[in-house]
């Protein structure tokens, strides 16, 4: 995508001078995985009015997806081919002209919750868009701000919940039993890449469990996929930040209609190293009765640990075998921690079961 008409297209002006400088991206991957014409750049624009501005152009395309498909299948032709093939599992379809969409699409009163855009170019023909919005804060979200977290992204599920409505008109995901079950072997190849490591963080009773779950994952869902939402799916602190106080999330190119629990696991696994088990279910709890005073619906006990226990363990298989492929890769350093709390999450769900 030439930057030079995005930017024409975006601010309805000719700019004749752009500067553009990477982004530091320290606990993500976007940068490293995008070559310096794409990624997150910081933008200085002057146009032929005489005005000038500044923001940050996140940029993405195919060919980012596709170098990422190739890192992630790790020389195995075979993993390749099952990425390629069922990559829809691992959030990527369309992705790349995602999120420009849904900055446009999201109801207005959740767009505090949101990064100020100033607009979008977007090719669903090319696969690349281009995104001009403020720069943010420095994500200092921690487990010191969990609750906040909870409120902030409890709006986004009530708003959404049962309204697959939003699946088409925000161009999301949205995982079917069927999906599950093509992508065991896929799942089960990325997992297994990572048996050097594998029993240390999770001990072979956990890894039985593990792998009982990947055979039967497509089972598993279908118990669970009637309540559903519109989820982040990468919600984590590296994607939340504090912004002159509010919560601001980015970073919503994996949105999917999901299981509203999967965003509250996600949250927890990425600071649950910072909390005592007592806070961790303390900080469950709340989003049970959060998400049951903003929809009337009051969750069962067994609907909730069905659905905690299934976005876990498909976090687990799924998304952090992602990251951790990824973070060998890159030497990325909290991808470790994220395996070791996603361990505990299991020891503390069987807990919150017994209480």
């Amino acid at each position: 995508m030439n930057e030079t008409h995005a930017i024409r297209r975006i601010f309805g002006k000719k700019p004749v001078n752009i500067s553009a400088c990477p982004l530091s991206d320290e606990s993500g991957m976007s940068n490293r995985i995008a070559s310096k014409k794409a990624g997150i750049l910081r933008y200085a624009v002057q146009f032929s009015d005489g005005t000038d501005i500044r923001f940050i152009g996140k940029r993405k395309s195919a060919a980012i997806i596709a170098r990422g498909i190739l890192m992630l299948s790790g020389g195995d032709p075979l993993l390749l081919l099952l990425l390629v093939k069922n990559h829809k599992i691992i959030g990527y379809n369309k992705s790349s002209v995602r999120e420009a969409s849904l900055y446009k699409g999201f109801d207005d009163t959740l767009k505090e919750y949101l990064p100020d855009t100033m607009g979008s170019s977007a090719s669903r023909l090319s696969g690349e868009c281009f995104i001009a919005m403020e720069e943010l804060p420095p994500n200092v979200c921690t487990a010191v701000h969990v609750f906040p977290m909870i409120d902030a992204i409890a709006q986004f599920h009530a708003r959404y919940y049962g309204d697959n409505s939003c699946v088409k008109a925000l161009g999301i995901n949205c995982y079917t039993p069927d999906d599950y079950r093509r992508t065991r072997s896929c799942i089960k190849r990325m997992f297994a890449s990572l048996n050097a490591e594998n029993f240390e963080v999770f001990g072979k009773d956990k890894l039985e469990q593990i792998n009982r779950f990947i055979d039967n994952i497509h089972t598993e869902f279908a118990i669970v996929e009637k309540r559903r939402t519109l989820t982040h799916n990468d919600y984590s602190v590296r994607n939340i930040c504090l912004k002159d106080g509010p919560i601001c999330i980015y970073d919503w190119e994996l949105a999917c209609f999901q299981n509203p629990e999967h965003d509250i696991a996600e949250l927890l696994i990425s600071v649950m190293h910072d909390m005592t088990e007592s806070e961790i279910i303390t900080a469950l709890d709340y989003y049970r009765k959060k998400l049951s005073e903003l929809t009337g619906e009051a969750l069962t006990d067994e609907e909730f640990l069905s659905a905690l226990h299934f976005n876990t363990l498909e976090f687990c298989v799924n998304k952090l075998s992602i990251l951790r492929i990824a973070g060998n890769y890159l030497k990325l350093s909290y991808t470790r921690q994220l395996a070791e709390n996603t361990a505990r999450m299991l020891d503390v769900l069987k807990y919150y079961e017994k209480r």
